[in-house]
C-alpha cells in the first residue's frame, strides 16, 4: 500500500508525462476459450473505449535492435507502454498506432500510481 503523498505525487508525474506525451489507443481484446482438447482459441474479440497513454520506444544501449533469422535481418524494437493508474489492459491485447501494429507483450501494475506494459512491434 503506498502512502497518500505518494500516490498523489505519482500520479501527478505520470500524468504530466501522458499529457505532454500521450497518443489515444484502442485496445483490442480477444479472449482464449477453452478446447475439448484440452488446449485453447481466440474468441470473438471486441474493441475498447479509447484511452491515452504515453509510448515510448524502450532504448537500451546493448539491446540488439536486428535479429538474424533465415529470411534475413528483423527489426526487434521493444516499446513501453505508460498508462494512468486505471488503465484497462491485458496481455496480448493489441493496437494499431500510425498504421503499425502492437501486441502487449507483459504488463506491470503499479496499482495506485501507473500501469506499463511491454508493447511489441508487429509491423
Amino acid at each position: 500500500m503506498v502512502n497518500a503523498v505518494e500516490r498523489i505525487m505519482g500520479r501527478r508525474q505520470i500524468n504530466q508525462i501522458i499529457n505532454n506525451e500521450g497518443i489515444l489507443i484502442s485496445l483490442e481484446r480477444k479472449p482464449k476459450l477453452s478446447t475439448a482438447g484440452g488446449g485453447w482459441k481466440w474468441g470473438t474479440g471486441f474493441t475498447l473505449p479509447p484511452q491515452q497513454v504515453a509510448l515510448i520506444p524502450f532504448k537500451r544501449r546493448m539491446t540488439q535492435f536486428l535479429i538474424n533469422t533465415e529470411l534475413g535481418n528483423l527489426p526487434d524494437l521493444p516499446y513501453v507502454l505508460l498508462g494512468r493508474w486505471n488503465l484497462n489492459i491485458e496481455k496480448d491485447d493489441t493496437f494499431t498506432w500510425q498504421g503499425d501494429e502492437f501486441t502487449v507483450a507483459t504488463i506491470d501494475f503499479k496499482t495506485e500510481i501507473r500501469v506499463a506494459a511491454q508493447v511489441d512491434y508487429s509491423g
